[in-house]
């Protein structure tokens, strides 16, 4: 039996070769299986707003898929107790559901504003299998259509506040209506494919542009926005760099502000630097341009 004798530049050949078909196996499954890497949802509700005495409606709204399927997303309507008050459409993160964000949005409520909240496709009581950066998009158009359409308000009182992942949307959602008064960014990012390089050191030895379906590229689409924008970050934020959220100040051409809690992390400058963030957060919806005199940090 003839066998071929190993040499450096055979085995250097067959490992280059075993190398290729790896990269290429693992390109494909990011490609097809990124959202998994994104996205934490969560189906148990864990709190809702009855737990901080708050009276409210649950929502359901009918999404007409690509395939002609209804499926439905559920939502929260906290109405304030004045009548014809101002209301925030809040867009929670990529993680858990909207019960996460019952205590923050409270805060909103005793603000005398009313808030509607809802879970995208995948998360919480809404139906849909694994939530989409377009299905995302959807929901949130959904939520605002609710307001405008059914409840009939005023799109000039309907402010949109991001959280995080919501930060993104949010910003989607206002190159659609420039009529929104104003936009709350709360912890954001510029890019998700800035996020990709900054926690993964294997993301800048693929080709990322090319792989990345989930963009979520609000550094491209800031600059493009008219309404006045407030954004605030945490100073100690181990997830998302308070530095992005300067950075999609600096690029933001429309009046803006920004607020940084010292020492405020990802999810609870509400309550870290809760007087001087409730206090720019009152004064951004109900005095939105004299709170933009001083655009400075």
């Amino acid at each position: 039996m003839f066998v071929r004798k190993l040499s450096w530049p055979n085995i250097f050949k067959s490992l280059s070769i075993l190398f290729i078909l790896f990269y290429i196996a693992v390109c494909g499954f990011l490609y097809f299986r990124q959202n998994y890497f994104i996205y934490d949802p969560e189906r148990q509700i864990r709190a809702t707003p009855a737990l901080y005495h708050l009276p409210y409606q649950e929502v359901e709204l009918p999404i007409t898929t690509q395939s002609q399927k209804i499926e439905k997303i559920q939502g929260w309507w906290i109405p304030a107790v004045q009548k014809n008050a101002k209301t925030l459409l809040y867009l929670h993160g990529k993680g858990a559901n909207m019960g996460k964000d019952a205590e923050r949005v409270s805060q909103f409520h005793q603000l005398g504003l009313s808030v509607f909240l809802i879970d995208y496709r995948g998360f919480g009581k809404s139906e849909g299998a694994f939530p989409s950066e377009t299905q995302i998009y959807e929901d949130a158009e959904q939520a605002w259509q609710y307001l405008i359409q059914k409840l009939k308000l005023n799109p000039k009182h309907v402010f949109v506040y991001g959280h995080s992942l919501g930060g993104a949307i949010a910003i989607e959602l206002a190159l659609h209506h420039s009529q929104i008064p104003g936009l709350i960014i709360e912890s954001s990012f510029t890019a998700m494919r800035d996020m990709a390089i900054r926690t993964d050191w294997w993301a800048s030895y693929i080709p990322l542009d090319f792989l990345l379906t989930q963009k979520f590229d609000s550094r491209s689409k800031i600059k493009m926005l008219r309404m006045p924008i407030l954004f605030i970050h945490g100073t100690a934020d181990a997830m998302i760099p308070y530095e992005m959220s300067e950075q999609l100040f600096a690029m933001t051409t429309s009046p803006k502000k920004l607020l940084l809690i010292p020492q405020g992390d990802h999810d609870h400058n509400f309550k870290i630097g809760k007087a001087q963030y409730m206090e720019a957060i009152r004064d951004f919806v109900l005095h939105t341009p004299q709170s933009l005199r001083d655009s400075s940090p």
